[in-house]
């Protein structure tokens, strides 16, 4: 039902009463402004859960980023680091099942060209890719209770071995993690009916 033309303007006239509009200009201004995680849905939601689980991940990445070039380089993280400089300097490459995958050559190629050829370069993808681990918990919450899902963070956050190889040079990680992404995904899928967690599921297998 419209309101009445006196109603209307008696209503105009509050909204724009000068007196009215310093009170609102100082309830704007000591506002609390937007934290960045306003930007994301399932943050900004006050979805307790996740942000457990990315406070859980954010600890681990900074687990995984400290001191990370500052230990020697294992033999193994040595082969892997000779080969990928190897392909920076002459462009060629051949796949030898000893040194694992091509992917984390490839990959150190690009952080080598813009870190330099540092322990901490040869070990960051792998580093990232660990810290990321634990937030594949969340793709399961329909088959966990909630303290059960930030327990499986944790697990893969804080688990001493994954912390281990979280920081070592190799593709053990990249396995481990990508086998265990795709089941997440897959299982995903089933809960929620939707193909595109069957899409990713296949990329990372």
């Amino acid at each position: 039902m419209a309101l009445a033309p006196e109603v209307t303007r008696g209503f105009t006239r509050r909204v724009t009463d000068p007196a009215v509009a310093p009170a609102r200009d100082d309830a704007d201004r000591f506002r609390t402004p937007p934290s960045p995680t306003d930007r994301i849905p399932w943050l900004r939601d006050g979805d307790a859960v996740a942000r457990g689980v990315a406070l859980v991940a954010a600890v681990g990445l900074a687990l995984r980023l400290f001191a990370l070039g500052a230990r020697v380089a294992h033999y193994d993280e040595g082969r892997v680091a000779y080969f990928t400089a190897y392909y920076m300097h002459t462009g060629d490459f051949e796949y030898r099942s000893i040194i694992h995958g091509p992917l984390l050559q490839h990959v150190n190629t690009g952080l080598f060209s813009v870190l330099g050829p540092t322990d901490f370069a040869a070990r960051l993808f792998v580093a990232l890719a660990g810290a990321a681990l634990p937030l594949t918990a969340l793709l399961l919450r329909d088959r966990l209770r909630d303290t059960e899902v930030v327990a499986l963070a944790l697990f893969l956050s804080l688990n001493p071995v994954l912390l281990y190889y979280s920081r070592f040079s190799r593709s053990t990680i990249l396995v481990a993690g990508a086998m265990f992404g795709a089941f997440a995904l897959f299982v995903r899928a089933l809960d929620a009916g939707d193909v595109r967690h069957v899409y990713g599921g296949v990329f990372l297998a």
